[in-house]
């Protein structure tokens, strides 16, 4: 069983506004930005990392 990781995203809505610091649990990082995403409909990930 693969370990669950916290990764920090970065995001620009597609209203043009930015999210910083948006929390999300995965497996690894595309799992998590995949889960992003569902979350966040029409967003453009900027940037990604671990915590």
């Amino acid at each position: 069983m693969a370990a669950v990781k916290t990764y920090v995203f970065k995001l620009k809505a597609k209203n043009g506004s930015g999210m910083s610091n948006v929390l999300q649990n995965g497996t690894d990082a595309r799992d998590a930005e995949r889960k992003i995403l569902q979350k966040h409909p029409g967003a453009t990930v900027l940037e990604v990392r671990e915590q």
